[in-house]
């Protein structure tokens, strides 16, 4: 006896449940919605795709950077630290320039301060970049800072 409402009350849930969805699913095509459906783990995935694309334009930048110091260190020899860096904002402002062909971004060698320290080329700005995402907008700012040490004077490069 005992099996036979245990089976009367399984096929009553399953019913219960069948009937649920069907109303659910009905009345959910028929109420107006509140905008555009967004998918499970959709504004996340916005998140992360904007990041990866700005940390994609950083990536760009620092390897241009490194690409301009090692230019400036292999050419010229026997430089001031002052020299040093101003020859490396020359070969830098045409890459930048190559950057902003790719990335259209407006951003020139005005926008950035340069400085020398510890034997690094660092470029600080105060422009943000803006990534946008529906429902979302990402900011950042491209600064850089070169992996390699340099000492103008010897014509040394290490790299740290």
């Amino acid at each position: 006896m005992a099996n036979k409402r245990g089976v009367g009350v399984l096929v009553i849930s399953a019913l219960s449940f069948l009937i649920a969805m069907i109303v659910f699913f009905h009345s959910s095509s028929i109420m107006p919605s509140g905008g555009k459906v967004k998918w499970l783990g959709e504004l996340e995935t916005n998140v992360f795709q904007s990041y990866y694309l700005a940390e994609s334009e950083l990536l760009y930048l620092d390897i241009i950077a490194d690409q301009s110091l090692k230019h400036v260190i292999s050419k010229n020899k026997d430089l001031t630290e002052e020299e040093c860096l101003e020859k490396f904002k020359e070969n830098f402002n045409i890459r930048l320039k190559n950057y902003d062909n790719v990335y259209s971004r407006n951003l020139t060698i005005n926008d950035y301060f340069f400085e020398l320290k510890d034997g690094k080329v660092i470029g600080l700005t105060n422009k943000e970049l803006n990534i946008s995402k529906p429902g979302l907008s990402y900011l950042f700012k491209p600064n850089f800072k070169t992996r390699y040490k340099i000492n103008c004077l010897t014509n040394n490069i290490q790299r740290n």
